[in-house]
Protein backbone atom coordinates (compact mmCIF):
# COMPACT_ATOMS: atom_id res chain seq x y z
CA UNK A 1 0.00 0.00 0.00
CA UNK A 2 1.21 3.50 -0.84
CA UNK A 3 0.71 5.43 2.43
CA UNK A 4 1.15 9.13 3.02
CA UNK A 5 1.60 10.35 6.60
CA UNK A 6 0.69 14.02 7.02
CA UNK A 7 1.82 15.92 10.11
CA UNK A 8 2.33 19.62 10.82
CA UNK A 9 5.24 18.68 13.09
CA UNK A 10 7.95 16.15 12.27
CA UNK A 11 11.64 15.48 12.66
CA UNK A 12 14.19 17.05 13.01
CA UNK A 13 11.98 18.75 15.62
CA UNK A 14 11.87 16.57 18.72
CA UNK A 15 8.64 15.56 20.36
CA UNK A 16 6.17 12.74 20.86
CA UNK A 17 4.21 13.21 17.62
CA UNK A 18 7.40 13.67 15.61
CA UNK A 19 8.90 10.38 16.76
CA UNK A 20 5.65 8.42 16.65
CA UNK A 21 4.97 9.38 13.04
CA UNK A 22 8.55 8.57 12.08
CA UNK A 23 8.60 5.22 13.87
CA UNK A 24 5.21 4.21 12.46
CA UNK A 25 6.38 5.09 8.95
CA UNK A 26 9.67 3.19 9.25
CA UNK A 27 7.98 0.08 10.61
CA UNK A 28 5.35 0.15 7.89
CA UNK A 29 8.11 0.35 5.28
CA UNK A 30 9.79 -2.64 6.93
CA UNK A 31 6.44 -4.48 6.75
CA UNK A 32 6.35 -3.99 3.00
CA UNK A 33 4.41 -0.77 2.44
CA UNK A 34 5.60 2.19 0.40
CA UNK A 35 5.48 5.16 2.81
CA UNK A 36 6.21 8.89 2.62
CA UNK A 37 5.73 11.85 4.97
CA UNK A 38 4.40 15.34 4.23
CA UNK A 39 5.16 18.03 6.82
CA UNK A 40 5.42 21.78 7.36
CA UNK A 41 8.78 21.43 9.11
CA UNK A 42 11.82 22.32 6.97
CA UNK A 43 15.27 20.96 7.64
CA UNK A 44 17.58 18.14 6.70
CA UNK A 45 16.38 14.54 6.76
CA UNK A 46 18.93 13.26 9.26
CA UNK A 47 17.46 9.76 9.41
CA UNK A 48 17.01 9.51 5.61
CA UNK A 49 14.93 6.38 6.06
CA UNK A 50 11.54 7.78 5.05
CA UNK A 51 11.03 9.97 1.94
CA UNK A 52 9.79 13.34 3.27
CA UNK A 53 8.22 16.31 1.52
CA UNK A 54 9.08 19.61 3.24
CA UNK A 55 8.79 23.32 2.49
CA UNK A 56 11.95 25.02 1.33
CA UNK A 57 14.00 26.28 4.28
CA UNK A 58 14.46 30.05 3.95
CA UNK A 59 16.10 30.57 7.32
CA UNK A 60 17.81 28.62 10.06
CA UNK A 61 15.70 26.77 12.56
CA UNK A 62 13.18 23.96 12.63
CA UNK A 63 9.99 25.88 13.42
CA UNK A 64 6.74 24.62 11.91
CA UNK A 65 5.90 26.69 8.82
CA UNK A 66 2.15 26.94 9.34
CA UNK A 67 1.94 29.31 6.39
CA UNK A 68 2.92 26.41 4.13
CA UNK A 69 -0.04 24.26 5.20
CA UNK A 70 -1.94 24.78 1.93
CA UNK A 71 1.17 23.80 0.00
CA UNK A 72 1.48 20.64 2.09
CA UNK A 73 -2.16 19.69 1.53
CA UNK A 74 -1.69 20.05 -2.22
CA UNK A 75 1.39 17.83 -2.10
CA UNK A 76 -0.47 15.22 -0.06
CA UNK A 77 -3.31 14.84 -2.58
CA UNK A 78 -1.09 15.07 -5.67
CA UNK A 79 1.27 12.19 -4.84
CA UNK A 80 -1.22 9.46 -5.72
CA UNK A 81 -1.27 7.86 -2.28
CA UNK A 82 -3.60 4.90 -1.79
CA UNK A 83 -4.38 6.28 1.66
CA UNK A 84 -3.57 9.33 3.76
CA UNK A 85 -2.95 9.03 7.49
CA UNK A 86 -3.37 12.52 8.93
CA UNK A 87 -1.91 13.28 12.37
CA UNK A 88 -3.60 16.12 14.24
CA UNK A 89 -2.89 18.08 17.40
CA UNK A 90 -4.78 20.95 19.02
CA UNK A 91 -3.60 23.33 16.27
CA UNK A 92 -2.90 21.60 12.97
CA UNK A 93 -3.65 23.67 9.84
CA UNK A 94 -1.92 21.18 7.56
CA UNK A 95 -3.97 18.32 8.99
CA UNK A 96 -7.28 20.19 8.68
CA UNK A 97 -6.63 21.35 5.13
CA UNK A 98 -5.44 17.92 4.04
CA UNK A 99 -8.60 16.20 5.27
CA UNK A 100 -10.78 18.46 3.14
CA UNK A 101 -8.53 18.17 0.10
CA UNK A 102 -8.25 14.39 0.44
CA UNK A 103 -11.99 13.88 0.57
CA UNK A 104 -12.53 16.10 -2.46
CA UNK A 105 -9.94 14.00 -4.28
CA UNK A 106 -11.56 10.74 -3.08
CA UNK A 107 -8.47 9.58 -1.17
CA UNK A 108 -9.23 7.21 1.74
CA UNK A 109 -8.26 9.01 4.94
CA UNK A 110 -7.53 8.10 8.55
CA UNK A 111 -7.15 10.86 11.17
CA UNK A 112 -5.34 10.32 14.48
CA UNK A 113 -5.70 12.90 17.26
CA UNK A 114 -2.47 12.96 19.27
CA UNK A 115 -3.32 15.67 21.82
CA UNK A 116 -5.78 15.65 24.68
CA UNK A 117 -8.50 18.17 23.88
CA UNK A 118 -9.46 20.28 26.88
CA UNK A 119 -12.96 19.63 28.23
CA UNK A 120 -13.22 23.36 28.96
CA UNK A 121 -12.74 24.07 25.27
CA UNK A 122 -15.15 21.37 24.04
CA UNK A 123 -17.92 23.87 23.11
CA UNK A 124 -15.40 25.95 21.15
CA UNK A 125 -13.98 22.88 19.40
CA UNK A 126 -17.49 21.64 18.63
CA UNK A 127 -18.43 25.02 17.17
CA UNK A 128 -15.31 25.05 15.03
CA UNK A 129 -15.99 21.50 13.83
CA UNK A 130 -19.57 22.46 12.92
CA UNK A 131 -18.61 25.66 11.09
CA UNK A 132 -15.84 24.04 9.08
CA UNK A 133 -17.70 20.79 8.46
CA UNK A 134 -14.50 18.95 9.37
CA UNK A 135 -16.31 16.49 11.62
CA UNK A 136 -18.78 15.56 8.89
CA UNK A 137 -16.05 14.28 6.58
CA UNK A 138 -16.30 10.52 5.83
CA UNK A 139 -12.94 9.68 7.38
CA UNK A 140 -11.89 7.07 9.93
CA UNK A 141 -11.29 8.79 13.28
CA UNK A 142 -8.83 7.65 15.93
CA UNK A 143 -6.90 8.95 18.94
CA UNK A 144 -3.84 7.78 20.85
CA UNK A 145 -5.70 6.82 24.06
CA UNK A 146 -9.21 5.97 25.18
CA UNK A 147 -9.48 9.27 27.06
CA UNK A 148 -8.29 11.25 24.04
CA UNK A 149 -10.80 9.31 21.92
CA UNK A 150 -13.63 10.32 24.27
CA UNK A 151 -12.58 13.97 24.05
CA UNK A 152 -12.47 13.78 20.24
CA UNK A 153 -15.85 12.04 20.04
CA UNK A 154 -17.36 14.86 22.10
CA UNK A 155 -16.72 17.39 19.30
CA UNK A 156 -17.73 15.15 16.39
CA UNK A 157 -21.30 14.54 15.18
CA UNK A 158 -23.23 12.21 17.52
CA UNK A 159 -22.50 8.57 16.90
CA UNK A 160 -19.24 9.14 15.02
CA UNK A 161 -16.98 6.21 16.04
CA UNK A 162 -13.47 6.97 17.29
CA UNK A 163 -10.95 4.13 17.55
CA UNK A 164 -7.80 3.99 19.68
CA UNK A 165 -4.46 3.84 17.87
CA UNK A 166 -1.95 3.98 20.74
CA UNK A 167 1.59 5.24 20.63
CA UNK A 168 3.83 2.27 19.96
CA UNK A 169 6.84 1.47 22.08
CA UNK A 170 10.03 -0.50 21.68
CA UNK A 171 11.15 -1.30 25.21
CA UNK A 172 14.77 -1.44 24.12
CA UNK A 173 14.46 2.20 23.02
CA UNK A 174 12.05 3.48 25.69
CA UNK A 175 14.19 6.56 26.36
CA UNK A 176 13.77 8.03 22.85
CA UNK A 177 10.50 9.93 22.90
CA UNK A 178 7.93 8.46 25.26
CA UNK A 179 5.73 10.14 27.82
CA UNK A 180 7.45 10.24 31.25
CA UNK A 181 4.99 7.80 32.84
CA UNK A 182 5.43 5.34 29.99
CA UNK A 183 9.20 5.71 30.23
CA UNK A 184 8.98 4.86 33.93
CA UNK A 185 6.75 1.86 33.21
CA UNK A 186 9.18 0.56 30.56
CA UNK A 187 12.07 1.06 32.96
CA UNK A 188 10.34 -1.19 35.49
CA UNK A 189 9.34 1.51 37.98
CA UNK A 190 5.99 1.77 39.78
CA UNK A 191 3.86 4.56 38.27
CA UNK A 192 1.70 7.03 40.16
CA UNK A 193 -0.88 8.98 38.17
CA UNK A 194 -4.43 10.23 37.80
CA UNK A 195 -7.57 8.52 36.61
CA UNK A 196 -9.01 10.17 33.51
CA UNK A 197 -5.69 10.35 31.68
CA UNK A 198 -4.00 8.21 29.07
CA UNK A 199 -2.39 6.21 31.89
CA UNK A 200 -5.57 4.17 32.25
CA UNK A 201 -4.74 2.40 28.97
CA UNK A 202 -1.53 0.82 30.29
CA UNK A 203 -1.57 1.12 34.10
CA UNK A 204 -3.67 -1.35 36.10
CA UNK A 205 -4.02 -0.11 39.70
CA UNK A 206 -2.15 -2.36 42.11
CA UNK A 207 -0.37 -4.13 39.25
CA UNK A 208 1.63 -1.58 37.24
CA UNK A 209 1.20 1.29 39.71
CA UNK A 210 -1.50 3.31 41.45
CA UNK A 211 -4.07 5.69 39.95
CA UNK A 212 -5.75 8.38 42.01
CA UNK A 213 -9.04 10.24 41.53
CA UNK A 214 -7.72 13.53 42.94
CA UNK A 215 -4.66 15.18 44.46
CA UNK A 216 -5.46 14.03 48.00
CA UNK A 217 -5.65 10.40 46.89
CA UNK A 218 -2.46 10.86 44.88
CA UNK A 219 -0.67 11.97 48.05
CA UNK A 220 -2.05 8.98 49.94
CA UNK A 221 -0.85 6.64 47.17
CA UNK A 222 2.61 8.20 47.32
CA UNK A 223 2.72 7.65 51.08
CA UNK A 224 1.52 4.06 50.61
CA UNK A 225 4.25 3.24 48.10
CA UNK A 226 6.89 4.92 50.24
CA UNK A 227 5.86 3.10 53.41
CA UNK A 228 5.18 -0.31 51.85
CA UNK A 229 8.41 -1.76 50.38
CA UNK A 230 6.68 -5.07 49.63
CA UNK A 231 4.07 -3.41 47.39
CA UNK A 232 6.72 -1.25 45.78
CA UNK A 233 8.93 -4.26 45.08
CA UNK A 234 6.03 -6.38 43.78
CA UNK A 235 4.97 -3.71 41.28
CA UNK A 236 8.56 -3.08 40.21
CA UNK A 237 9.22 -6.80 39.62
CA UNK A 238 6.05 -7.05 37.54
CA UNK A 239 6.95 -4.01 35.46
CA UNK A 240 10.44 -5.32 34.78
CA UNK A 241 9.15 -8.73 33.76
CA UNK A 242 6.11 -7.69 31.68
CA UNK A 243 6.22 -5.20 28.82
CA UNK A 244 3.30 -2.78 28.43
CA UNK A 245 0.67 -4.04 26.00
CA UNK A 246 1.42 -1.30 23.48
CA UNK A 247 3.89 -3.11 21.26
CA UNK A 248 4.59 -1.92 17.75
CA UNK A 249 3.16 -5.14 16.36
CA UNK A 250 -0.19 -4.34 18.00
CA UNK A 251 -0.03 -0.77 16.71
CA UNK A 252 0.72 -1.89 13.15
CA UNK A 253 -2.18 -4.34 13.21
CA UNK A 254 -4.52 -1.66 14.56
CA UNK A 255 -3.39 0.77 11.86
CA UNK A 256 -4.00 -1.86 9.19
CA UNK A 257 -7.56 -2.34 10.43
CA UNK A 258 -8.19 1.40 10.29
CA UNK A 259 -6.73 1.58 6.79
CA UNK A 260 -8.89 -1.32 5.64
CA UNK A 261 -11.98 0.43 7.02
CA UNK A 262 -11.07 3.65 5.20
CA UNK A 263 -10.54 1.82 1.92
CA UNK A 264 -13.83 -0.06 2.27
CA UNK A 265 -15.63 3.20 3.01
CA UNK A 266 -14.20 4.58 -0.20
CA UNK A 267 -15.66 1.61 -2.04
CA UNK A 268 -12.39 0.17 -3.35
CA UNK A 269 -11.40 -3.51 -3.19
CA UNK A 270 -8.36 -3.95 -0.98
CA UNK A 271 -6.59 -6.22 -3.44
CA UNK A 272 -6.53 -3.44 -6.04
CA UNK A 273 -4.37 -1.11 -3.96
CA UNK A 274 -2.29 -3.48 -1.86
CA UNK A 275 1.20 -3.15 -3.37
CA UNK A 276 3.93 -4.49 -1.06
CA UNK A 277 7.31 -2.84 -1.43
CA UNK A 278 10.79 -3.35 -0.12
CA UNK A 279 12.40 -1.14 2.52
CA UNK A 280 13.87 0.99 -0.27
CA UNK A 281 10.39 1.81 -1.57
CA UNK A 282 10.73 -0.30 -4.72
CA UNK A 283 8.04 -2.89 -5.58
CA UNK A 284 8.75 -6.35 -4.27
CA UNK A 285 7.91 -9.26 -6.54
CA UNK A 286 8.54 -11.99 -3.98
CA UNK A 287 5.26 -11.46 -2.15
CA UNK A 288 1.77 -12.14 -3.42
CA UNK A 289 -0.18 -10.34 -0.74
CA UNK A 290 0.55 -7.45 1.57
CA UNK A 291 0.28 -6.83 5.26
CA UNK A 292 -3.04 -5.00 5.00
CA UNK A 293 -4.68 -7.78 3.01
CA UNK A 294 -3.52 -10.38 5.50
CA UNK A 295 -4.83 -8.48 8.51
CA UNK A 296 -8.13 -7.59 6.89
CA UNK A 297 -8.92 -11.09 5.68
Amino acid sequence: MYIGHVSDCYLPRLGGIEWQVHDLATRQRAAGHRVEVVTCVPGADRQRDVPTHRPAMRSRGEAIRYGRARWGAQVAVSRGFDLLHVHASTFSPLAYLTVGSALRANVPTVVTQHSMLSTCATPLHRLGTTLTGWGDQPVIWSAVSSVAAERLAAILPPGAPVSVLPNGIDRSQWFCALEPALEARCAGLPVLGRVGTGLTDFITPGVDGLLARDDDELIRDLVTLTADPTLRRTIALHNRACSPQISWQCVLESADRLYAAAVRRDGRPLDQIDHPTGSDGAPRSDRTSGHLQQVAS
